[in-house]
């Protein structure tokens, strides 16, 4: 696979995988395109595979995908989409032996969702931390480094059997039910 990075002691799929990751077409920089450019990307990357074939692609898809909030309509439309490509892919990449899968994740703490907490002020956001400990079975939000774990598990052959599916990072949040915006 095509590596960003100039050391040769990397692991040669970390600079594609990362780069992948950082959401390059993604629908919040052109929404109206994002489809086309997604599915030309994904037919660059598979045209570009090293001789021989084999391989993986993880893309990154939402829990709001399965379950919308309300206010996210981009968003959940998005990933429904990155969803459905993931499986259409899988089956049309498969005779190269390439594996195409997603994680859906759920609410991660991110430097993002720190600053909500902080612009909340303390009370509001210890109530915040509470709500999102209950939606949670684990009792707590994601990591990133969570995500990145399932993502790194999906890549290698450790996980040759999985392809066309999405991968929940949610805490168990889709298996509880319904979301505090539900009740």
């Amino acid at each position: 696979m095509p590596s960003s990075s100039s050391s040769s002691t990397r692991p040669r799929w970390r600079g594609w995988a990362g780069h992948r990751l950082r959401g390059r077409g993604s629908w919040s920089s052109s929404w109206p395109t994002w489809p086309r450019r997604s599915s030309g990307a994904r037919r660059r990357s598979a045209a570009s595979w090293p001789a021989g074939g084999g391989g993986a692609i993880v893309n990154v898809s939402s829990h709001q995908a399965q379950r919308a909030v309300r206010g996210a309509l981009p968003h959940a439309t998005a990933k429904a989409a990155t969803e459905g490509l993931t499986r259409a892919a899988a089956v049309d990449h498969r005779p190269a032996g390439i594996r195409v899968n997603a994680v859906a994740p759920g609410s991660i703490r991110t430097e993002r969702y720190d600053a909500h907490l902080a612009a909340l002020g303390p009370a509001r956001a210890a109530r915040t931390e509470q709500q999102m400990a209950r939606l949670h079975p684990l009792g707590r939000v994601g990591r990133a480094e969570e995500v990145a774990g399932t993502v790194a598990w999906l890549l290698p052959d450790a996980a040759a059997s999985l392809t066309g599916a999405t991968v929940p990072v949610d805490g168990g949040r889709a298996a509880r039910g319904p979301g505090p915006e539900e009740s």
